[in-house]
């Protein structure tokens, strides 16, 4: 069950003490972007997200994004970044290692100096915790309402309480 339990749990990109990351030795920070950086229905990042990553970078964070989604919809959102050293990675197939192992080459470091930001257990945390790297979990910006989510949302629910309850946090 520990491959489903991120190392952190906060509610979001807002909350996490990046400062402390660097502590720990972590130099490069992977991002999903749906429902982590944006809604669905936000093809760009909004003025304050620009800002955080803008921050990170001067911090000196590696930063790359991590999606299952498509090419354009990722190559989109980076551009938006106004960071042209932004990596992408689209159609990572999370939570398959093959996305991550991209970051981890490109970033050229040790799986546990990256951490991954995301939303979704059943990807971004069971896949970076695969890989050795730094999980962190964040609650979805928006509620997607199709089937296939709400049984996943489901599945993560009973995993996320799991993990709450593990860690006296309920």
């Amino acid at each position: 069950m520990s491959k489903f339990y991120p190392d952190i749990y906060t509610e979001s990109v807002k909350h996490i003490d990046f400062i402390g990351l660097q502590r720990k030795g972590i130099k490069a920070l992977l991002f999903d972007i749906d429902n982590t950086l944006a809604t669905y229905d936000e093809p760009t990042p909004n003025a304050e997200i620009v800002a955080l990553m803008r921050s990170l970078a001067d911090s000196g964070f590696g930063l790359a994004l991590i999606s299952n989604n498509s090419k354009q919809r990722v190559d989109t959102f980076a551009d938006g970044l106004d960071n042209s050293g932004i990596h992408t990675i689209s159609k990572a197939h999370k939570p398959l290692k093959s996305g991550f192992k991209k970051a981890i080459e490109y970033m050229n470091l040790v799986p546990s100096e990256i951490a991954i930001v995301g939303d979704q257990i059943l990807t971004d945390i069971l896949g970076g915790n695969r890989c050795g790297l730094y999980t962190i979990l964040v609650s979805p910006l928006a509620v997607k309402e199709n089937l296939f989510f709400k049984v996943k949302r489901f599945i993560e629910k009973i995993i996320l309480n799991r993990y709450l309850k593990k860690e006296h946090i309920q």
